[in-house]
């Protein structure tokens, strides 16, 4: 999805983007764009750095990863 490439952000890092990149393909006709977004980078964080996020927001990640492979 060459589309997808405008969501990179300059920051990321080659692995950060691969790892979000897979949430955001599996999960783009799924959310609303600004949740997606939101998500994808939530997905990234928890599964990079382990960051903890509210358990209602992570519910709602792990819900959507079932997309991800």
């Amino acid at each position: 999805m060459e589309e997808l490439e405008s969501w990179k952000r300059t920051h990321e890092t080659p692995t950060e983007w691969r790892i979000r990149r897979s949430f955001l393909e599996k999960n783009f006709n799924k959310l609303h764009p600004e949740r997606l977004e939101c998500l994808s980078h939530c997905f990234t964080n928890a599964t990079l750095y382990k960051v903890k996020y509210p358990e209602k927001v992570m519910e709602e990640v792990l819900e959507n990863l079932v997309f991800v492979t």
